[in-house]
């Protein structure tokens, strides 16, 4: 029985991320993991969104990824790991894409360095050493870490809110004089 048969997620521990769309076309998306595969779910533009599944393409080799159609490349990159091409699919329904990529034999499992940072190398990286330790703390702890990010994470945006406010008043004062 492999360790990955065992394996419970936890409602406190990010297992995946979300990466905003990039100026060049790319679409964002959100992603999640568990130890055997990898789960990336994007939104379609309209364009591509208005086709039918097999009018798509989506191009998945072991070390790369890309998705599209009608002449038109929404996202693409160097999957950060290999995957298991086999163990890999897609599922279109509507304007939402569900791509799965099963991992490769390297990163397949729960143990040290076989969690992903992130799907496409250069993208934005979750932090897999609290996925990697969350396996020896209990549920009562995971909440209270998870709390305390929650309670970073909105003062950190009520920052940039109150800074934001602050520069509009400046140039509005500005616009007075």
């Amino acid at each position: 029985m492999s360790s990955s048969s065992r394996w419970t997620p936890s409602r406190y521990v990010q297992y995946g991320g979300e990466e905003e769309a990039r100026g060049d076309g790319q679409v964002g998306y959100v992603w999640t993991q568990t130890p055997d595969d990898l789960t990336v779910t994007l939104t379609l533009p309209p364009d591509l969104a208005s086709l039918r599944a097999k009018q798509l393409a989506i191009c998945m080799k072991t070390t790369h990824l890309q998705v599209g159609g009608a002449g038109k490349v929404v996202l693409e990159g160097e999957l950060q790991n290999p995957i298991n091409l086999d163990q890999s699919t897609w599922v279109k329904e509507g304007a939402t894409l569900e791509i799965i990529l099963g991992k490769g034999i390297e990163t397949k499992g729960d143990e040290p360095g076989q969690w992903w940072p992130c799907v496409i190398k250069g993208h934005t990286q979750i932090d897999v050493k609290g996925i990697e330790g969350s396996k020896y703390l209990d549920e009562s702890l995971l909440k209270k870490i998870w709390e305390k990010q929650q309670e970073e994470k909105a003062a950190k945006a009520n920052e940039k809110k109150e800074s934001k406010a602050s520069e509009e008043e400046k140039k509005d004062d500005k616009g007075k004089q």
